[in-house]
């Protein structure tokens, strides 16, 4: 084990004393972090408010430490990519704690680094759980124009610390895997061209040499599941015009693994590579990783899918197919909670595609959904039903009058419609997923909503 992945495995062990645990799934709010901010501020960072969204939401920038070399750190640029933003609060309670648990380390950072985190930079977004503003503007193709005040912040906090390195903390899609695996690409990097022709100066090698350091560290973590971004050249992205204005910039993306739906693992693995690379740039020991480092990290595949059900019988044809399918997540009004929709992703031969789980229908045969005008039966919903003899005779689809789709319903394994939509459930992309799956005996299996519910 080298230096840098014993220093990244105390820091992975450490995490749970300086867990933030008010901010346990991914969808808290602008609100929930204000009290972090105080606490924070009671244990003597410096919290400045560096202007307001479009609605008046207050962005701030969170300060410590009394070096002599700025890093930036910004989180949620985009309103649904929250991940970062538990990490960075994690960050905090341990760079201001007063304990000895890995006291050199926090003095290290604290004594010769001056660091600036900007916790939510797009909170309109985050309220409604969205990627884009309450303009409905993409932040991070916002940087030539800066038509946003949320952008406008940013360049200017840039402009005032003079950040040698830059963070930018995004989430990516759960569906990208690691080429030509299963394996899920927990984290994907990027050191942004400055140019199209994707030159390497010192600023950008650097922010590659940092990123082969957090690679380093996955590598005793959490190996074989991480992807690097292509580097085309994007004019309008912060990453892109912040390496090209001098700052060593880091793109760090959360993506998906298995059995982590809220991101807590991914959460602790951010807490343990961006601690360890603050405590690099520190001690001044980012240059002392390969470039090559940086190239070996496989370039991301984008082909997983939450099911992929293999070798289904279709009646039309002749020869077994795959299905994929894919779970959606619908807000509720407020944004604070969601029920999944699945949706049929593609079928045909998905051969060189996988899925978070993968079901073997060999043998079987598909058969469409019957649908069950549930509008005439009266009282509360399912009472006295046994849900299986539905699913049974084939019926997959409950139609009701109006009905109000709510998160509690989700564990009815029927897919709810409202009577007067005009739905299509046939097998094709993008139609919500109902079918059964039957042999020469019967119906053995239902594929309600992505969930295969065995009869």
């Amino acid at each position: 084990m080298t230096a840098n992945q014993t220093l990244g495995r105390k820091l992975y062990e450490v995490h749970p004393q300086y867990k933030e645990e008010s901010l346990n799934h991914r969808r808290f709010k602008h609100q929930d972090i204000l009290p972090l901010l105080e606490h924070c501020k009671e244990k003597g960072a410096t919290i400045s408010t560096l202007g307001h969204s479009i609605e008046d939401r207050s962005i701030h920038e969170v300060k410590m430490g009394s070096g002599s070399k700025n890093v930036m750190l910004w989180t949620q640029m985009h309103g649904d990519e929250p991940t970062s933003t538990m990490a960075v609060f994690d960050m905090l309670h341990f760079l201001l704690a007063k304990d000895e648990a890995l006291k050199n380390v926090r003095e290290t950072i604290l004594n010769n680094l001056e660091l600036c985190f900007i916790p939510m930079l797009n909170p309109d977004g985050v309220e409604r759980f969205q990627r884009r503003n309450a303009a409905e503007i993409d932040l991070n193709r916002d940087a030539l124009k800066l038509a946003c005040p949320e952008s406008r912040i940013l360049k200017a906090a840039h402009q005032k610390n003079k950040p040698i390195f830059g963070f930018n903390l995004h989430d990516q899609s759960k569906y990208y895997n690691v080429p030509g695996t299963n394996q899920t690409a927990s984290h994907s990097f990027l050191a942004p061209a400055y140019d199209y022709d994707k030159n390497i100066n010192t600023v950008r090698k650097a922010a590659m040499q940092g990123i082969a350091l957090m690679q380093e560290i996955l590598d005793e973590l959490h190996p074989n599941q991480s992807g690097r971004y292509n580097d085309d050249f994007e004019p309008r992205a912060f990453g892109d015009n912040i390496q090209s204005w001098g700052t060593s910039t880091i793109l760090v993306e959360a993506g998906g693994l298995r059995n982590d739906p809220e991101k807590q693992e991914i959460r602790r693995l951010h807490f343990s590579i961006l601690l360890s690379l603050l405590y690099n740039i520190a001690v001044d020991g980012v240059k002392d990783n390969e470039v090559d480092q940086y190239w070996a990290i496989p370039e991301n595949d984008r082909k997983l899918n939450d099911l992929i059900i293999r070798g289904v019988q279709f009646p039309s044809i002749d020869h077994p197919i795959d299905i994929s399918i894919n779970k959606e997540e619908v807000d509720s009004e407020d944004g604070k909670s969601f029920y999944l929709e699945g949706l049929i992703e593609d079928l045909g031969d998905l051969s060189t595609f996988f899925g978070y789980e993968e079901f073997d229908a060999n043998g079987l045969t598909y058969e469409a959904a019957k649908i069950y005008d549930y509008s005439l039966v009266s009282g509360p919903i399912m009472e006295g039903i046994n849900p299986k003899e539905y699913l049974k005779e084939g019926i997959g689809v409950l139609e009701m009058d109006n009905f109000d789709l709510k998160l509690k319903l989700k564990s009815i394994p029927f897919l709810i419609v409202d009577k007067n939509e005009n739905l299509d459930f046939s097998l094709k992309p993008g139609n919500k997923c109902a079918f059964f799956l039957k042999d020469e005996v019967g119906i053995k299996f239902a594929v309600i909503n992505g969930n295969v519910i065995p009869l």
